[in-house]
């Protein structure tokens, strides 16, 4: 989302995809909520309902989709280093990345499998890639089909950290999702 718009919405067939700023910050840097389906009160989720940086209702920005919402930060976080296939906090550095903070989908929307996790994933991974970004984190992953989603996407685990990191850059970038799976299993 380009620093110019403050809320903007496409379609994705019969499924919209809002994005907007919300009005509280993350270390100072503003986070972006992208919400999928209509808009609803953040009162009305199924799931995770979005909270403030200090846990607190938000007042400010009660809106999320109906289907589902994540929101993201450009900050700098702690990645592998080049070249280092199994994450660990000891083999890092610091650098500019896009972080997801939190993704939720409903859970009549879960079942189906359309993969409107996926969509928001491959949204966060545009944003960072129009901002320059060669990172994406995923902090505080608590819900293994995240986690699982992220390693089909390519992204290094640490379950230690609950956290996982895609190099945007990667050598692998070019292969599928499943033959990738196979070749970053092989490398750790």
């Amino acid at each position: 989302m380009s620093a110019q718009s403050d809320n903007a919405k496409v379609r994705l067939g019969d499924v919209e995809m809002h994005e907007f700023y919300l009005n509280y910050t993350e270390v100072g840097k503003p986070i972006i909520r992208i919400a999928l389906g209509s808009l609803i009160d953040c009162t009305q989720r199924k799931t995770f309902t979005p909270k403030g940086p200090n846990n607190e209702e938000l007042e400010t920005c009660n809106l999320t989709g109906d289907i589902g919402f994540m929101d993201v930060v450009l900050r700098q976080e702690n990645v592998p280093q080049p070249g280092i296939t199994a994450y660990s906090l000891k083999n890092f550095w610091v650098t500019d990345a896009l972080t997801v903070l939190s993704l939720a989908i409903e859970p009549e929307y879960q079942i189906m499998k359309r993969g409107y996790g996926s969509v928001l994933m491959q949204k966060a991974e545009e944003i960072a890639r129009e901002d320059g970004r060669d990172y994406v984190v995923i902090d505080n992953i608590v819900n293994p089909l995240l986690a699982q989603m992220a390693g089909r996407r390519g992204y290094l685990l640490s379950r230690s950290e609950h956290r996982a990191v895609k190099d945007l850059n990667s050598s692998f970038s070019w292969l599928p999702d499943h033959l990738r799976m196979r070749v970053m299993a092989t490398r750790v």
